[in-house]
């Protein structure tokens, strides 16, 4: 069924905790990655949101994505809310 907007929110745990990444990190929720999606479903745009972090990213899933949501826009959500790293 083809989309509208495809919004993609990237991560990558095991790199970012290394072996802390199996047991003792948590998945935060995407939480401006689906503020923007449903701004954009209220205005009448079809959205959809992969979140990497919980649903895994590799080629496959690219071609799944692509062939399942047809987007005609793709938006990587890029943020970080951690203000000792903005400030460092």
């Amino acid at each position: 069924m083809p989309r509208d907007v495809l919004f993609i929110h990237p991560g990558k745990r095991s790199a970012e905790y290394q072996g802390l990444a199996r047991e003792l990190t948590a998945v935060a929720p995407p939480a401006w990655t689906a503020l923007l999606a449903q701004q954009a479903r209220v205005r009448g745009y079809d959205a959809a949101i992969h979140d990497v972090n919980v649903q895994g990213w590799d080629d496959e899933t690219l071609r799944g994505l692509l062939n399942a949501h047809d987007p005609a826009l793709i938006v990587i959500m890029v943020y970080g809310l951690n203000p000792s790293a903005s400030t460092q």
